[in-house]
């Protein structure tokens, strides 16, 4: 068996212990399936992007640090910002906060969503969301940031991205 076949059985073996764990969580946890991965997502985020030194308070930079420090771990994840025709600007004030919209693609919790036969938006999606912010908390300074699922779908997702001005992230 070839290195290569290996690596994709072992990510194969882990994808579909990812699927069985996300699925037990919300039969056990229910409702709170969600936030227990959220919230684990974001301490797992953090300490990923530990290292990773560089911080801004630009907010359209920070999607390109973080792309950087996920990709510096090992994590081809791809995401970018998007806003719609002939808006000025990829985000929007208001007020205690900005509001940001954003894609998603090549998701490994999709993929492993898909192999196990689970559904979207559940607490595997909420601990990649997770993860997701807790990275880039620690790359903008800790201010606070949230990620909410608009669309989720089998190529990609769209996702509204909350960052509050006001420092204090977990």
């Amino acid at each position: 068996m070839t290195d290569l076949v290996k690596e994709r059985k072992k990510l194969q073996d882990i994808m579909m212990f990812l699927g069985s764990l996300g699925q037990g969580a919300e039969k056990i946890l229910q409702r709170s399936a969600s936030v227990v991965g959220f919230q684990s997502g974001k301490t797992i985020g953090m300490e990923a992007v530990k290292h990773f030194s560089e911080t801004t308070d630009d907010l359209e930079k920070s999607i390109d640090l973080l792309q950087k420090a996920l990709y510096d771990i090992g994590l081809d994840w791809r995401f970018g910002m998007w806003k719609e025709d002939g808006a000025s600007a990829y985000f929007k004030d208001e007020g205690d906060k900005w509001v940001g919209y954003m894609w998603f693609q090549d998701c490994i919790v999709r993929n492993t969503l898909y192999t196990y036969a689970d559904k979207q938006e559940g607490a595997l999606c909420q601990m990649s969301h997770g993860f997701f912010a807790g990275a880039l908390e620690k790359i903008l300074g800790g201010r606070k940031v949230d990620l909410e699922i608009l669309h989720a779908g089998e190529n990609g997702c769209y996702k509204k991205l909350t960052v509050h001005k006001e420092k204090g992230g977990s």
